[in-house]
C-alpha cells in the first residue's frame, strides 16, 4: 500500500514540476503571471501534502507492526 501512495506523491509532484514548466514557457515575456495564485495553488498543494503524510503514516504502522 505504502508504494502506491508514494507513486501518488511522485505523480502529483511531477504534475506540480510540468505545470510550473508550462508556465514559465507560456509567459515567458510577461513574468507577472509566472507566478500562481493562491487559488491555483491551493489544491496541488494539499494534495502533495496529504500524500506525503500518507506515506509517513503507512510507514510508521509498518515499523509499529513489525
Amino acid at each position: 500500500m505504502s508504494i502506491i501512495y508514494a507513486d501518488l506523491h511522485a505523480i502529483t509532484y511531477a504534475g506540480l514540476q510540468c505545470w510550473s514548466l508550462y508556465r514559465s514557457l507560456v509567459y515567458s515575456t510577461d513574468p507577472e503571471n509566472i507566478v500562481f495564485t493562491g487559488v491555483e495553488c491551493y489544491p496541488v498543494t494539499w494534495a502533495v501534502g496529504f500524500c506525503k503524510m500518507l506515506m509517513i503514516f503507512i510507514q510508521f504502522a509498518l515499523t509499529v507492526e513489525r
